[in-house]
């Protein structure tokens, strides 16, 4: 029995477990949290295959686990700062009603700012030869820097968002790899490098997906939250 609970399914059962209980309480984050995590099933594969193949890894082991780690990881850096915090969406002072087809506008802005995450990850993974997660980190910095500097009030959004998903991903870790310390099999997990006993991949993947897509809702939707 304890052979079927690997520290990968523990991990991923412990953030579907979370996303699913943000999803149930939080009515409001449901549309964003749907939207990121689908569209990160269709993107983020493609950046781990990518980088896969060129470190000469058979990119045929993406499989189910990597698709629910990127579905549920992804839907919670959305959402993570607004969540614990209890905030909740407010629409800007200056934004004015629509009509749907105008307004709805905004779902195609946050397809093209994931899009623009994922390309700007291979980009840096074909050019520099980088992993996928320092490039992901690197995508996450230039996406979270273009918001900031069209909204500066969203920079402690994006650094809390980092911060929270890197403790969520140091806690998740550390009690997954307690209950089964073998490594990692997720494509997402790259280096042999740990840090109490987790791997830094997982954790960096936190900040990354934080920084990036915590504050990318309020931004397309021209929301701001309560203080």
């Amino acid at each position: 029995m304890m052979e079927v609970f690997t520290a990968d399914i523990t991990a991923i059962t412990i953030l579907g477990i979370l996303w699913g209980f943000i999803f149930w309480q939080f009515k409001m984050m449901r549309r964003e949290m749907i939207i990121l995590s689908v569209t990160a099933i269709f993107l983020l594969p493609l950046s781990l295959s990518i980088g896969a193949k060129s470190s000469g890894v058979d990119i045929a082991q993406l499989g189910i686990p990597d698709l629910l780690f990127a579905f549920f990881v992804t839907g919670l850096a959305g959402v993570i700062y607004h969540a614990a915090l209890g905030k909740e969406y407010h629409r800007t002072k200056h934004h004015k009603s629509s009509t749907r087809g105008v307004a709805e506008l905004w779902l195609m802005r946050l397809f093209l700012f994931v899009l623009l995450f994922i390309w700007g990850t291979v980009i840096f993974i074909l050019l520099f030869n980088m992993s996928n997660v320092y490039a992901s980190l690197l995508s996450a910095l230039i996406v979270g820097l273009y918001i900031m500097s069209h909204r500066k009030n969203l920079l402690l959004d994006s650094l809390l968002s980092a911060l929270l998903m890197g403790i969520l991903m140091t806690v998740v870790g550390f009690v997954s790899y307690s209950v089964s310390p073998e490594s990692s099999e997720l494509l997402f997990v790259e280096s042999t490098t740990l840090f109490l006993g987790i791997p830094t991949d997982l954790l960096l993947w936190g900040f990354a997906l934080g920084f990036a897509l915590g504050p990318l809702y309020e931004y397309v939707r021209k929301l701001k939250l309560d203080t």
